[in-house]
């Protein structure tokens, strides 16, 4: 019987997802990083799990990283990282460069912006860019831009009444 299957040939669930996980860190390439929770979406301790138990030399297990940039193996792991070229910002892998992204996956949320990089807001205002004709005001305060009743201004004649006024 081969190992780790089971009498008559048939792979377990836990076998098979084990096989899997080593299956993604094989694929990482050289330079770029994986999250544990990324080789293992939902059980991100299982990735760790089953790395911690694989004795395959030629497994990238360096590779695979918190999903804060921290390294789980310290100075073993950074040597590794910092030989393929992985980017670090201060101790951490900087995720924004080389966190090795699969189709239709967003990036990472929350990371500082890079020195000299503008912060992303999502306020295209903030960075100087005009709102498409159409896009929602981005806060209150602009909703009530050009609304003559919110400024204390008195409508137009013709103008439409505001809601819950009689009309004149």
């Amino acid at each position: 019987m081969a190992p780790g299957t089971r009498s008559g040939g048939a792979e377990s669930a836990s076998e098979r997802r084990a096989r899997a996980i080593l299956e993604r860190v094989r694929a990482v390439p050289e330079g770029f990083v994986r999250t544990y929770g990324d080789i293992s979406p939902g059980a991100p301790r299982l990735a760790g799990s089953v790395l911690a138990g694989c004795d395959d030399p030629s497994l990238p297990w360096h590779r695979i990283v918190r999903a804060d940039g921290s390294l789980a193996k310290g100075e073993r792991q950074r040597r590794r990282l910092h030989r393929e070229g992985v980017p670090f910002r201060g101790p951490r892998v900087d995720m924004r460069v080389a966190r090795m992204l699969l189709f239709g996956e967003e990036p990472m949320r929350g990371d500082p912006p890079a020195p000299g990089e503008e912060p992303a807001t999502g306020d295209p205002l903030a960075s100087g860019e005009e709102p498409a004709p159409g896009d929602p005001p981005a806060s209150g305060e602009e909703a009530m831009r050009g609304d003559p009743l919110a400024s204390g201004e008195e409508p137009a004649t013709g103008d439409p009444p505001a809601s819950g006024e009689e009309p004149a």
